[in-house]
């Protein structure tokens, strides 16, 4: 399916996505999406069940709202690929909720953005709810409003680990602000993923509830990360100062990543340092957050367009 727009839909069912319920082996290429779209299980703006199919240079303006696995462009599946996918979006669901993708077991995020307010119970994520197996999020952002009651990440809500499965955030960064019990700045609940070159710069907000006095968990990094298979951290940062979060983990007992103030992290030496490539995937101008060099040149051809 190519350059097919639809606008100001109304769309329901279960999986349910404005183009497709279920795409299976297939690719959606230069496709855009606008309006209400709503389902019980796997609801997405674009696609509802994901099933070894590309999505690429897609962009939805949505609101999705479902129970479980509820994304702005991909509800679930067993995985697929996204490559310069846009999701601007309203999304409100129970558990696996993300900006851009509710869960997806094995898959490929690459160079793409999430921009919104996301909102469920846990497993919130600014551009994925759940990351429950294979998945790489390569060159991508989220920039969010996420509120959860349990976990909940600028990034990700879950990044889970199963048998020799691997998992790697490359290059991404969240910003934006984290509502929850269990916070943290990049991942809600980790274990045994790979994260390099990568921040985060989120307002951080501990929820606790008043029939379980249990403190929250909040960290710079990761809300809660396992002890016993660690998330391996390169290279990564998150703003100290704006989350007032001075720990990369909630339980405080590890030490992955760096915190550094917002001064630091508005500096071209901090990420030159750490062996950041700032001439062909970052770009930075004076006391600014480090951009990814292919959002300037989508956001200069969308202001041509206009």
């Amino acid at each position: 399916v190519r350059d097919l727009h639809f606008r100001n839909v109304r769309i329901s069912g279960s999986p349910c996505g404005a183009i497709a319920g279920l795409s299976q082996e297939g690719m959606i290429l230069r496709c855009s999406v606008t309006g209400d779209i709503s389902g019980s299980e796997h609801s997405g703006g674009m696609v509802g069940t994901l099933w070894a199919s590309t999505l690429m240079d897609c962009q939805v303006d949505v609101r999705v709202t479902g129970v479980e696995c509820v994304g702005g462009t991909v509800g679930n599946g067993p995985g697929g690929m996204l490559i310069r996918c846009e999701s601007r979006a309203d999304v409100v669901g129970d558990e696996s909720v993300g900006g851009l993708v509710g869960e997806l077991r094995d898959a490929l995020i690459v160079d793409c953005r999430a921009e919104g307010v996301v909102v469920g119970r846990d497993a919130v994520g600014g551009l994925i709810g759940t990351m429950p197996m294979a998945v790489s999020v390569l060159r991508s952002m989220a920039d969010c409003e996420i509120v959860a009651e349990q976990a909940a990440g600028g990034l990700a809500g879950q990044a889970l680990f199963f048998g020799a499965h691997s998992q790697w955030i490359i290059d991404s960064y969240a910003r934006g602000s984290v509502t929850g019990s269990i916070v943290g700045g990049l991942i809600g609940v980790a274990s045994a993923l790979r994260v390099a070159n990568s921040y985060t710069a989120c307002t951080m907000i501990p929820l606790t509830s008043e029939t379980e006095p249990v403190a929250a968990l909040v960290g710079g990094l990761f809300g809660q990360a396992d002890t016993s298979r660690p998330p391996l951290v390169i290279a990564s940062f998150w703003d100290a100062e704006i989350s007032e979060i001075p720990l990369s983990s909630g339980a405080g007992t590890q030490h992955l990543g760096t915190g550094l103030d917002t001064e630091q992290m508005q500096q071209r030496p901090t990420f030159e340092q750490a062996g950041w490539d700032l001439d062909a995937t970052w770009d930075m101008s004076e006391h600014e957050y480090p951009r990814l060099r292919w959002e300037s040149a989508w956001d200069r051809d969308l202001e041509d367009e206009r």
